[in-house]
């Protein structure tokens, strides 16, 4: 590790990423423990407790690109490269919420035509 500055900022983001699965596991206790309490769901809680998920999925998923692409162990930038990932972390993001966001706010479990378009872009993006 020549470049011993940049794993810090590394690091820190690893932190980042178990802090928003914090959050989204305590999101999900409160979302069920209200079910548990009412009998219904509580969409505010369950659809920040999904924001919380992609948050984490993104974040963890362009910490594997990063690197990949030899961030902090060979490169100490990732120069032309980070705008890159910025539109792809942003694409991901995106089609995650809205697929999860779908999938928990349906009754039904069957996936259908809409189901399998929005599954498309977010399998292709993985």
């Amino acid at each position: 590790a020549r470049q011993w500055r940049d794993l810090l900022p590394l690091q820190n983001w690893c932190t980042v990423v178990i802090t928003f699965g914090l959050l989204e596991v305590y999101l999900r206790y409160m979302d069920f423990y209200h079910f548990n309490i009412s009998g219904e769901r509580s969409k505010v809680i369950m659809l920040s407790s999904i924001f919380f998920l992609c948050l984490k999925k993104t974040v963890s998923r362009l910490l594997v690109l990063v690197v990949s692409l030899g961030y902090g162990v060979v490169k100490p930038t990732l120069g032309e490269s980070a705008g890159k990932l910025a539109v792809l972390g942003s694409a991901y993001f995106g089609f995650s919420c809205i697929q999860l966001t779908v999938e928990n706010m349906q009754h039904s479990h069957s996936l259908t035509i809409g189901g399998y378009l929005l599954v498309l872009p977010t399998m292709t993006l993985e």
